[in-house]
Formats: structure tokens, C-alpha cells, sequence
């Protein structure tokens, strides 16, 4: 059943809602992000470090605005079901993404800033697919059930 965020933006296509709600999602991420970079007291690997940390606090702040402007709250599995499996598709960007992120710092010579915005366009695509397939697998799932 989707929530009234979902219908207002219907005549929209999903995937611009993904991007908008991306979008969205990658500012509040970028100000963490800054933040955490700001206050990390480790020298070691800072910027890859902070981008890791800032992450997973955005995945939270990410499926939120999913779940508003992009799938929907599932009528079925619920809200800490949505955000198991958000977590766990992201999983594999949360993996590939400090190690893109330290390629480019150490090996391209990007800056801190070039870095994420490198870093975050690489894994958005394939946060795209991959959230959108186990968003449409949970919702099938749960109505076979």
C-alpha cells in the first residue's frame, strides 16, 4: 500500500524518485560525513574511515526517504524488516565503498571531497539496483506468505 509521499510523486518514474530521494539522502551524508571527518581524532586512513562511519549512520537517514518518496511503507513486513533489508543490500556497497574510496585518495590522488563525490557516484548505481530488487523480492515474499 503506498503512503501519500509515494502517490503525490507517482507520475514521477521510480528511478527519479530513487535519484531524488538520493539526492536528498547523499546532502544529509556529505554534512556527516564532513562532521565526522572534522571530530575523527585518528590520523590513520581518516577520510576512508570517516567516509565508512558517516555511511552507516546514513543508510538509516536513506531508507527513511525510500520509504517515504520512492517504495512505500510495506503493508506486510514492517518497518524494521524494510530496514534489514536496506542494510543489507547496501551491504555490499558499505564493503566496496571505503575501498573505492581509499583507490581514489591514494592511487588517483583525489582530494577528500573529490573522493566521496567519486566513491558515492560509483556505489549509487548499484545501490539502485540492488535496493530496488530486494525492495520488489521482500514485498513478493511477504504476499506469498
Amino acid at each position: 500500500m503506498p503512503n501519500k509521499n509515494e502517490e503525490v510523486l507517482s507520475f514521477l518514474p521510480q528511478p527519479l524518485r530513487f535519484a531524488i530521494s538520493g539526492g536528498l539522502g547523499n546532502l544529509c551524508f556529505f554534512f556527516i560525513d564532513k562532521a565526522v571527518y572534522m571530530y575523527n581524532p585518528f590520523d590513520w586512513q581518516k577520510a576512508t574511515v570517516s567516509w565508512a562511519v558517516s555511511y552507516l549512520i546514513s543508510v538509516w537517514l536513506q531508507h527513511s526517504l525510500h520509504t517515504l518518496l520512492v517504495f512505500g511503507r510495506s503493508s506486510e513486513g514492517g518497518y524494521w524488516t524494510s530496514l534489514a533489508v536496506t542494510y543489507a543490500t547496501y551491504s555490499v556497497s558499505i564493503a566496496l565503498s571505503p575501498v573505492v574510496n581509499a583507490a581514489l585518495i591514494n592511487y588517483v590522488g583525489l582530494s577528500h571531497s573529490l573522493a566521496w563525490f567519486g566513491t558515492l557516484a560509483s556505489t549509487g548505481v548499484l545501490n539502485y539496483f540492488t535496493v530496488s530488487k530486494a525492495m520488489s523480492t521482500a514485498d513478493k515474499d511477504q504476499k506469498e506468505l
